[in-house]
């Protein structure tokens, strides 16, 4: 069984648990399927918007999706977030993330 009929037979099982479609959010990403991904990236969000890993990866996959004012507020709620966790570390990498999405020319 590939990694992806793996997550989606996990997803069945643990319906509530934001892991698994993040990772198959990720699995997506890596074979370009984008319209999955955000499908993916957004279930997360409703299952568990605090999940602090989700907003990097998906306003990264939204900037080299050229899509730049979804990046940029997928960032800034991820930096609400890691500011509620008192998540120092991922505020940094958020921050720097809105920087790298706010140079972004296109």
């Amino acid at each position: 069984m590939n990694r992806i009929a793996y997550l989606e037979n996990l997803l069945v099982e643990m319906p509530e648990d934001p892991f698994v479609p993040y990772a198959l959010a990720l699995e997506f990403v890596k074979i370009n399927d984008s319209y999955k991904a955000t499908f993916y990236f957004e279930k997360v969000l409703k299952i568990d918007a605090s999940y602090l890993g989700l907003y990097y990866q998906y306003a990264k996959f939204k900037l080299e999706q050229r899509q730049k004012k979804e990046a940029l507020d997928i960032v800034n709620a991820g930096i609400i977030v890691a500011i509620t966790q008192a998540n120092n570390h991922t505020l940094s990498e958020l921050q720097f993330l809105k920087e790298d999405i706010d140079d972004a020319y296109f």
